[in-house]
């Protein structure tokens, strides 16, 4: 996904190179040409454009079918957003043309079939495919084998009563699936579902973004790895063939059954300390952070803790991404307690750490990839901004191709959750993430930031910075 907001971009107004009502952008940084043609009432894909487009959106119109011919004038094409369309129907081989595309995102359509003559791809980069909120009911287990690229898969509100066997099995590179909202039948039908899912995180230790842990097939979902891998276990059992019984009638000595009442005791014994020595490793595992953080605020250290190698010579600990509105609490707080001489840790936030007169989007770009951590402070300020859904989108499309836990989410305060977006609220219910209102915010925020050694902690006039008059798109900055 193109990142960035319009005041990165130049506008081309060519009619050869853009059609009405669409608004065609260039991107200095990227040298990407960007297309928005939402709620422009369009029944197919404009035909006047450059072929130099990389990335278009087509959100919120009236188109129902997809030809061969629809995208063969912009071959570059890398982002094609055809979200909330009237999509039905999608020739074999629609998307051949696009030798290059990355994203492709066809949610809340009108979409009943899809396989791998459909979703035949020449692009052997695909990383993204977003088929949620469509009425898909079934597809075959060989759907997506011409996309071994693809890192997310999003099939959320659809009619699926079943996963095909072994459909997952060579996605190598898959690290997100999302499967809620589908009418599934909890019983054999979503057996591969479940047992992959096991594999692939608990058996291959897979850094895996998914839904299917709150999958309601045991009423509630699946709270925790154990409950998952008991449920498996008996459907594994219950879907096995079962062996016919056959009634055999024995004749059992008294001294038989005191030896058994004995072998009763010892069992029920050890059953009773194994079941002791569960709820003690529960309760270590549930309140796994809290300890580690005791031990951290006890003794400074940090047991099971590694520094990444992709972490050595970056030159801030955290990248702070928040509300210009929540900027009392990052100049008042945030920055002195983190900043300190006793935290050591260096920070980089737009006020201050940018390069004056450098390109906005090249800064955010620098400033990531300089920082061992990016520090989200997530408000309703941070929410109600007009582009997040666009840049949390973006935000956790980076995330996934990076394939590391770079992302620390604060949520400054309650958040109703009618007012998130789908991505925001799958990203928070299969991620932890810290609450200011936590008696142990600061220790926890500490322990989650690495420490540069040697460190020369900065000197701030928060005057200084309170003075600057930035835009509203550079004070909520992106996530890439």
């Amino acid at each position: 996904m193109i990142s960035g907001t319009l005041d990165f971009y130049s506008e081309l107004t060519s009619e050869s190179d853009c059609q009405m009502p669409c608004l065609c952008t260039f991107q200095c940084v990227t040298n990407h040409v960007l297309v928005l043609c939402e709620n422009a009432s369009l029944a197919e894909v404009p035909v006047n454009l450059t072929s130099a487009v990389t990335a278009i959106s087509l959100k919120h119109n009236f188109i129902t079918n997809l030809t061969r011919d629809s995208f063969s004038h912009i071959p570059s094409l890398q982002v094609l957003d055809l979200g909330d369309n009237m999509i039905c129907y999608i020739e074999d081989g629609s998307f051949l043309p696009l030798r290059v595309l990355y994203d492709l995102y066809l949610n809340d359509n009108d979409i009943s079939e899809v396989n791998s003559a459909i979703l035949n791809m020449s692009s052997p980069q695909i990383a993204s495919l977003d088929l949620s909120t469509n009425r898909i009911s079934s597809f075959p287990n060989d759907t997506f084998n011409e996309m071994t690229s693809v890192q997310g898969i999003f099939l959320h509100n659809n009619q699926l009563s079943t996963i095909p066997d072994g459909v997952f099995d060579d996605l190598l590179n898959l690290s997100a699936v999302f499967v809620i909202g589908n009418p599934f039948n909890c019983s054999c039908d979503i057996l591969y579902l479940t047992s992959w899912y096991k594999d692939a995180v608990f058996t291959n230790g897979l850094s895996l973004s998914t839904d299917i842990p709150q999958l309601p097939c045991n009423d509630i979902g699946f709270s925790n790895e154990t409950e998952l891998d008991q449920w498996v276990r008996d459907q594994e059992e219950a879907c096995s063939p079962q062996p016919t019984a056959s009634v055999v009638t024995v004749e059992v000595p008294v001294t038989q059954i005191v030896t058994t009442q004995k072998w009763y005791l010892y069992a029920g014994s050890a059953a009773l300390a194994v079941f002791l020595t569960a709820a003690v490793c529960w309760l270590i595992y549930d309140y796994r952070l809290e300890i580690l953080v005791f031990i951290y605020i006890k003794t400074g250290l940090k047991p099971f803790s590694s520094r990444s190698s992709d972490d050595e010579g970056k030159e801030y600990d955290a990248f702070i991404s928040f509300s210009s509105l929540d900027r009392d609490f990052v100049l008042e707080e945030l920055l002195p307690k983190l900043e300190s001489l006793e935290s050591r840790r260096r920070l980089c936030i737009h006020h201050r750490d940018f390069i004056v007169g450098e390109c906005i989007a090249t800064n955010i770009i620098n400033a990531i990839e300089k920082s061992k951590k990016i520090l989200i402070l997530c408000s309703k300020n941070y929410l109600e901004s007009e582009w997040c859904s666009y840049e949390f989108k973006t935000s956790h499309q980076q995330a996934l191709r990076d394939r590391a836990r770079r992302i620390l989410l604060v949520m400054m305060e309650d958040v109703d959750e009618k007012t998130l977006d789908k991505e925001i609220k799958a990203y928070i219910s299969t991620n932890t993430y810290l609450h200011r209102r936590d008696a142990l915010f600061w220790s926890k925020l500490m322990y989650s930031i690495p420490e540069s050694k040697g460190t020369t902690t900065l000197e701030v006039n928060a005057g200084e910075i309170n003075d600057v008059d930035v835009t509203d798109e550079v004070k909520q900055i992106s996530i890439l």
